[in-house]
């Protein structure tokens, strides 16, 4: 997902304070607000037990974008450099530790677009 790192964002909790305490063992607010980005963390974390939110490292590539467009098989899609891994994001996603790239391989089929 991508956001916008400037938008605010207020959610309202649909439960009674007593459900939030019991549930979520005050971990969560009835209302959660701040940065979108922040704001999705904190309800995936909390409501969806999502513990792990991948944040993209200071990756540009040479046109100023946070990803570079490759292809895996015929697949197209693009590869997201991040801090201690990498993520292809098409079909299927695959997700790389630096730890299991053994080597790599650039080929340029093409030059179009």
């Amino acid at each position: 997902m991508t956001f916008d790192r400037d938008q605010e964002e207020t959610v309202k909790i649909n439960l009674t304070p007593q459900e939030l305490s019991q549930k979520y063992k005050g971990a969560l607010k009835s209302t959660v607000d701040g940065k979108m980005y922040d704001v999705l963390s904190t309800l995936f974390n909390n409501l969806a037990g999502v513990t792990k939110i991948i944040v993209p490292a200071d990756f540009l590539s040479a046109r100023k974008a946070k990803a570079v467009k490759c292809s895996v098989r015929a697949q197209e899609g693009l590869l997201y450099p991040l801090k201690s891994s990498l993520i292809y994001i098409h079909k299927p996603v695959h997700y790389i530790r630096h730890s299991e790239i053994k080597f790599v391989e650039f080929s340029r089929i093409a030059q179009g677009g």
